[in-house]
């Protein structure tokens, strides 16, 4: 397993799989790696695939202070890109990693060559709040409530659901929850310059899909995709939906050939 070291000196593990563009994947709240591999199994083919543990999760070093920001995990992230070799690359965030990916596009804009926002708000202050009792299920840790919020019960009978934060400590629980709780950059969103696109379900209730109209409002020429049915968990449940859309989005915007630095 390949570690990045971040300025603090935390060891963050990362891997890489598959073959083409380079794309950089940050995961939601608490979650390691580990969430995309449905995703990144089937877009391996065409995309180099850099996945990572953010501190506190996974493989990754579990420092408990200072506190965690989503800024943070974004200088991990580049951190990341620095040590597997990659000048730029596409990123896809889904829910905190929508934050994270912000402050991508602003701090770090020449690292990032398409931005691709799943599931996510620009934070609490100009966003729009989940219901509290859709809160609740994540505070109380109530496996069974957030499984219908994740995803429909069709799909649920076929695919039983387990939460990957399991391996993660409590403290880290509630560190990432802060992180995502204080996240916010809008008055930055306007200078977001690389291409955007934003993805929603129809139907979530953990980012309710009004967010993902306001982030357009906000980002320059950010392109929206609603997929029709879906709740939180589209990744998984509408995968191949999710890999059409993604593969379209960074064939309209390709890297040059020397992005990648041996």
């Amino acid at each position: 397993m390949p570690f990045a070291t971040a300025v603090d000196g935390a060891r963050i593990a990362y891997d890489v799989q598959g073959t083409g563009e380079p794309l950089l994947l940050i995961s939601g709240q608490g979650f390691d790696r580990h969430l995309w591999d449905q995703f990144s199994a089937a877009i391996a083919s065409r995309c180099t695939v850099i996945r990572y543990d953010y501190r506190g999760t996974g493989d990754s070093d579990k420092p408990e202070a200072p506190p965690y920001t989503t800024e943070m995990f974004a200088d991990d992230a580049i951190t990341v890109l620095d040590v597997a070799g990659f000048e730029r690359a596409h990123v896809f965030g889904y829910s905190m990693g929508g934050r994270v990916c912000q402050w991508l596009a602003i701090k770090h804009r020449a690292r990032v060559a398409s931005l691709v926002l799943g599931a996510t708000s620009p934070g609490n202050r100009h966003g729009v709040a989940r219901e509290p009792r859709v809160s609740a299920l994540f505070v109380n840790g109530d496996t069974a409530g957030m499984a219908e919020v994740f995803y429909n019960p069709a799909y649920l009978a076929q695919h039983p659901f387990s939460l990957p934060t399991a391996a993660t400590p409590d403290y880290a629980k509630k560190l990432h929850f802060m992180a995502s709780e204080n996240h916010d950059v809008w008055e930055q969103l306007p200078s977001i310059a690389c291409p955007t696109l934003i993805l929603h379900g129809s139907d979530d209730r953990v980012n309710p899909t009004a967010n993902a109209q306001i982030l357009a409002n906000a980002i320059p020429h950010a392109q929206v995709a609603i997929i029709d049915g879906a709740r939180h968990g589209f990744i998984d449940e509408y995968l191949d939906e999710t890999c059409r859309l993604v593969d379209e989005f960074i064939a309209a915007h390709p890297l040059a050939a020397s992005s990648h630095r041996p």
